[in-house]
């Protein structure tokens, strides 16, 4: 099995939105903005390579997105995903199934394109497409505060390309690939579980975004029931730690995947090294 991180563009929001309720001392210890109080966050994907299956989880926001959704999230390199897949050599129509973690438009936008002749077409067209039940149906009429990170345009046309195969429980969706939902960002995130050989990789989407959310309480304004969010990553990091998981973190600047074994644990909460964690 072979497994390639991709990236697929960048955007900027002010700390207090992905750090909610906490000082800025605090949460600038562990991640540091940029500029004007925006900091920079990384929009990534995952590429499998497992015998004859390649597999993408999440496809990045894609190139439909307006200006205005550009200019408030001051999002860049929506064309990295198609770049970086051509460095594997692999091309849209190679992929064979998608996984998608949940429908806000940064980690599904991808999933559909404009056609010639100006129809929204899927863009993987070979591609069977695993979502969540529970995160589809939320996601046809999400509540006001959520509405705008969903645009039915990016997964709508894959429900009318017969394409999709809802998951309603947690096991094994392929070979090597389970899933587990959790409900605290919006509800039925599906986070993918990969076994390699004696590892297993979690790609953790808006679970755990960044290295800097292992923090107890650091939770983003995001996340439609903070206090389970916080609950749900809880749990998650004491099994990653048990199970010494390592971690795919979705969007951090900096830090692209590490496992928990450098993490140190004291209380009810965790304290994070980042020198010690893995790019």
């Amino acid at each position: 099995m072979e497994i390639h991180i991709l990236e697929a563009g960048t955007f900027m929001t002010r700390g207090e939105e992905m750090f909610c309720g906490l000082e800025n001392v605090d949460w600038q210890k562990h991640y540091a903005p940029e500029k004007n109080g925006l900091c920079l966050w990384a929009m990534r994907c995952l590429l499998i390579i497992d015998e004859d299956r390649k597999i993408l989880i999440d496809t990045g926001p894609g190139t439909k997105l307006n200006q205005q959704t550009i200019d408030d999230y001051h999002i860049a390199g929506t064309h990295l995903l198609e770049k970086a897949m051509a460095e594997k050599n692999i091309a849209f129509d190679d992929i064979s199934h998608v996984i998608l973690s949940h429908l806000h438009f940064d980690h599904c936008g991808g999933s559909t394109i404009v056609s010639d002749n100006g129809e929204i077409v899927p863009a993987f067209r070979n591609a069977k497409i695993f979502i969540s039940k529970k995160q589809w149906n939320y996601a046809l009429s999400p509540v006001e505060s959520d509405k705008e990170s969903y645009r039915k345009i990016d997964f709508i046309p894959l429900k009318k390309s017969n394409r999709i195969i809802f998951v309603e429980h947690e096991h094994e969706i392929l070979p090597n690939i389970s899933v587990k939902f959790v409900d605290g960002h919006t509800p039925g995130q599906m986070i993918p579980f990969i076994k390699r050989k004696k590892e297993t990789i979690v790609f953790a989407a808006d679970l755990l975004p960044s290295a800097a959310h292992i923090e107890k309480n650091y939770i983003m304004s995001y996340d439609l029931s903070p206090q389970k969010s916080n609950r749900e990553k809880r749990a998650f990091l004491n099994e990653a730690v048990k199970n010494n998981y390592k971690i795919i973190f979705q969007h951090d600047k900096e830090v692209y995947s590490s496992s928990l074994s450098k993490i140190i644990q004291f209380g009810s909460g965790f304290r994070i090294i980042k020198q010690c964690l893995s790019s």
